[in-house]
Formats: structure tokens, C-alpha cells, sequence
């Protein structure tokens, strides 16, 4: 993939450092999808609470992970269209499918790997607002997955790789650019917890692993579609293997 790095302290029309203003519009893209989210969210969320709807049910559950992502997909789409960029999705090749193979077994190795080690350590898990609905009914992750593999991961994938990543590469280079896209994207899953500690610096660590995969190989491949291939097949092998757990399979 192409890249352009700046080295410019300002550009010529004296606004700000042409590296500042990439992580803040980065930041900012990534923080006007959240408070959209946070806004549908309330406004999907708030009939079905005022129907009857339990607030940990699985039925809004759905409703505001689809008001989410509705809301990235909005993000991203606009700031594509504002800047008449593109990214390049295509039908996988047989070196993309190589990446999508290897970036699947990176992503789970890496993620059960450190869960593994931080209960060998003691650490406590953390609880998400995912926990409480899965509980009640566990067949909710097999619909999870399916929803990873046909929107979570085309629209997450679109906003941080595509568009996040993608405008700071502009700036800074791949490398950065696919180490700050990952942080930003390990981020925003700190949202989804409801108690906090030791266990959310695993979490972190966790998924900023598995963007930084996402993020290399989107790079090394010059497709989007390999990314959120890599991205599905990871939610869904750990939705999957949650559920087996549960069900005592």
C-alpha cells in the first residue's frame, strides 16, 4: 500500500502541525462515532425499556450493539464521502486468504494465550454488559456471531482500519498508524465494561493485540475484506467456544 509521511512541522497555511492534526482528527472520528452510538443507542434503547424490556435482556442487547454500529458505519461513510476517499475491498486472492489463515490463529492464540496467563496470575475477569444477557440465555452468542460476521466486523473494520488508520498512514506512516488505530480501537471496548480493574488492562491488551493483526494485515494486503474476514472469524471462534462452555459441551 501506498504510503505518504509528512515531515512538515506545519503546512502552509499555518494551521495546526500537520502530525497533531492527524491523531486529532483520528481521535475525533473515532469519539463522534461513540457519542453518536451513545445517542441512538438511547433512542433504540429507550422504547423497549419503556415496553417492558429488562435493561440486561438480550433483546436490547441487540438493539444497541445494531445502533452502534449503525452509528461507526454513519461516521465512516461521511468522512469518506467528505474527503472523497475510498478503501479497496476485493475478492481475496490466494496470498489475502494466506493472511486471513494466519491472522485467525494470531487473534485467538494470542487472545485465550494472555486470558490464560492473567487467571493463572489471579487476575480477575472483568464483567461486560454482554455477561448478564449470555447468562440468561447462552443461544444469544450463537446470534452475536452471526451479527460479528455479516456487520460488527465490516463496519468496526471500515471505521478504524479504513478510515482511522488510513488517515493517519497519510501522515505518519503505516507503523503509527497502525499502532495508534489499535489503541483507539482497544479503547472504545472499555465502554462495554461494568466493573473496572486489573482485568481491564488485559482486555486491553487483548484486543489492541488483535487490531494491531487487523491492522498489519490490511496493510500487507491492500484489502479490507482480509481484515474483516480476520476480525468475524475471531468474535465468532470465541462466541462459539463461550457457548460450548456454557452449554457444557
Amino acid at each position: 500500500m501506498s504510503q505518504t509521511v509528512s515531515t512538515s512541522p506545519t503546512d502552509q497555511s499555518g494551521r495546526l502541525p500537520s502530525r497533531v492534526r492527524a491523531v486529532l482528527v483520528a481521535t475525533g472520528l473515532v469519539a463522534a462515532a461513540v457519542l453518536l452510538s451513545l445517542v441512538v443507542g438511547v433512542a433504540v434503547a429507550l422504547p423497549l425499556l419503556l415496553g417492558g424490556f429488562d435493561p440486561t435482556s438480550g433483546v436490547v442487547l441487540v438493539a444497541s450493539l445494531l445502533a452502534t454500529q449503525l452509528s461507526f458505519a454513519v461516521v465512516a461513510a461521511l468522512y469518506l464521502w467528505r474527503r472523497e476517499w475510498s478503501v479497496a475491498w476485493s475478492v481475496p486472492t490466494g496470498r489475502d486468504l494466506l493472511w486471513v489463515a494466519g491472522g485467525v490463529v494470531v487473534t485467538v492464540t494470542a487472545a485465550l494465550g494472555l486470558l490464560a496467563l492473567s487467571e493463572r496470575l489471579g487476575v480477575e475477569p472483568v464483567e461486560s454488559v454482554v455477561e448478564a444477557p449470555v447468562l440468561a440465555d447462552p443461544t444469544l452468542l450463537l446470534a452475536l456471531a452471526g451479527l460479528s460476521l455479516v456487520l460488527v466486523a465490516p463496519v468496526e473494520e471500515l471505521l478504524f482500519r479504513g478510515v482511522v488508520q488510513g488517515r493517519l498512514r497519510r501522515t505518519f506512516g503505516a507503523p503509527v498508524a497502525v499502532g495508534v488505530a489499535s489503541l483507539l480501537f482497544a479503547s472504545i471496548h472499555l465502554l462495554n465494561l461494568v466493573t473496572v480493574g486489573v482485568g481491564a488492562v488485559v482486555m486491553v491488551a487483548v484486543i489492541f493485540v488483535v487490531g494491531a493483526v487487523l491492522g498489519v494485515a490490511y496493510e500487507r494486503t491492500d484489502n479490507l475484506l482480509v481484515p474483516v474476514l480476520v476480525h468475524g472469524v475471531y468474535n465468532t471462534t470465541l462466541f462459539v467456544l463461550t457457548y460450548l462452555s456454557l452449554a457444557g459441551v
